[in-house]
């Protein structure tokens, strides 16, 4: 059975014009004798057709049930004009006819038609740059007034009749926040502080970078800060200037302390066994070597404690050790060299036939699409479209990654080259290993369970313990 469907828009959440375009499309379609089953909407931009709504309506157009979409204006479609032509290209493929109501197309002509659908949509793209520009200067004047540019404002303010007002509960957490950080505290402990009093952010539970937003803010200063540049506001301070520059100090001071240019080369490479997070680089200081001791740390537990994850660290030296004797063992082994060689030539026999059975099949495919299209039940365009879909897939044909045993034997030959990793790693020694390990995998008891190199999607250390056996 045919069906009636709709579409309306509406460019923001804030905008209420989706009620009312419905009820005019049921009006029209009423006049028309046309019951419509069912409204596609959206609210979001005309920019382009990258858009839930109307990709669900396209899939509903394609099973060809559909004989009347009902618009308010086409521009609600799309404001671009290209983008309004190839709806409009996709629905005439389809035999579904497009009733505009407030812009009719009432030219009867295939050329006539797609002229007005062109300067229906040259005006949407006018009408949409003007808005844009309008947006523009409105923020341009607000901010040279020291207004909020838009409703969402810092913590410790409530937007209301278009001004930043204090909000008195959260401006009490701002100034402890400020507080607790110049007597010594860090994000974290503020945070996990807050978090155990049952303070919330907005609803949620606080973090380190909830509190770091609020150390760097200049809007707690009484400054509206943004792409316009910086000018006075017209809101209430919540800090002081000079406290805000004492706050500045003392991160400016932490991070200077934080430089550390050592270069761990398993960076990236091991995650968390708790919380899946990647484990980065924390130092602690040895007073009675006078020398710094460097771990694999929990990213997810240095910034936010607790609360998200129970922490997890390794000794960077003992864990780089003990993979570079894995990765020294595996590659000096003959026998597995071997038997990878030999996995390697029936992989790429394997992907060979794939690819030609693939390729054979799409020649079939855009035949029957070229027959097709001379028989007329294909359109030009959707003719391009398919060609094109074909083409895009030919793309995606088995390219996966293999091993190559030449490759390994060169690897061997380069990490005897590079020697063992030094206390300090060579920039060398660093490139050379981010570059062959995938992954490193641990468990809980800090125990090397895992150890994957690029290319290769078996386990190392499963390997060597086999050849072991």
């Amino acid at each position: 059975m045919e069906q009636v469907v709709g579409y309306v828009r509406q460019s923001t959440k804030i905008q209420k014009s989706l009620g009312a375009q419905e009820s005019v499309l049921l009006k029209e379609a009423e006049k028309r004798h046309h019951q419509i089953a069912h409204v596609f909407s959206d609210k979001a931009s005309g920019k382009n057709l990258d858009r839930k709504g109307i990709q669900l309506l396209k899939q509903l157009l394609v099973k060809k049930q559909v004989k009347y979409l009902y618009v308010w204006r086409m521009d609600r479609i799309s404001r671009n004009t290209s983008d309004m032509l190839k709806f409009y290209d996709f629905c005439q493929s389809y035999g579904v006819k497009i009733i505009s109501i407030a812009d009719p197309i009432n030219v009867t002509t295939e050329t006539m038609t797609r002229f007005h659908i062109s300067v229906i949509g040259s005006v949407a793209e006018m009408q949409r740059e003007l808005l844009r520009e309008n947006k523009l200067e409105g923020n341009r004047q607000k901010h040279s007034q020291g207004l909020a540019l838009s409703a969402h404002v810092a913590y410790g303010y409530k937007y209301k009749n278009k001004l930043m007002e204090i909000d008195l509960v959260e401006a009490k957490i701002v100034e402890k926040v400020y507080e607790l950080y110049l007597t010594g505290y860090g994000y974290r402990k503020i945070s996990n502080l807050l978090n155990a009093e049952q303070v919330t952010f907005k609803g949620k539970m606080f973090n380190s970078g909830h509190i770091r937003n609020m150390l760097i803010n200049p809007v707690y200063t009484g400054i509206i800060d943004n792409h316009f540049g910086i000018v006075k506001g017209q809101h209430t301070a919540i800090v002081s200037p000079q406290l805000f520059e004492k706050a500045k100090g003392i991160r400016e001071s932490k991070q200077l302390m934080r430089k550390d240019w050592r270069r761990s080369f398993l960076v990236k490479k091991i995650k968390c066994p708790y919380c899946n997070k990647a484990l980065t680089i924390q130092y602690a200081q040895d007073l009675s070597k006078l020398s710094k001791i460097y771990y694999y740390t929990c990213s997810s537990y240095i910034a936010n404690g607790k609360s998200v994850c129970r922490g997890y660290r390794l000794n960077t030296r003992k864990i780089e050790a003990e993979v570079v004797k894995d990765i020294m063992s595996f590659l000096l082994n003959t026998t597995i060299l071997e038997q990878i060689g030999v996995s390697v030539d029936r992989k790429i026999e394997h992907i060979k036939k794939s690819k030609t059975l693939d390729k054979q099949q799409q020649a079939k495919d855009k035949q029957l699409l070229f027959c097709e299209f001379e028989l007329g039940k294909l359109s030009q365009e959707k003719l391009r479209e398919e060609i094109a879909y074909l083409n895009k897939q030919s793309l995606k044909l088995p390219t996966e990654e293999i091993p190559n045993i030449v490759d390994v034997k060169d690897l061997s030959r380069r990490m005897q080259q590079l020697g063992e990793p030094e206390a300090m790693p060579t920039v060398l020694q660093y490139q050379f290993f981010q570059e062959i390990i995938d992954r490193i995998v641990v468990n809980e008891y800090k125990m090397l369970t895992g150890l994957y190199l690029k290319g290769m999607d078996k386990n190392v250390l499963s390997m060597l313990e086999r050849e072991v056996e």
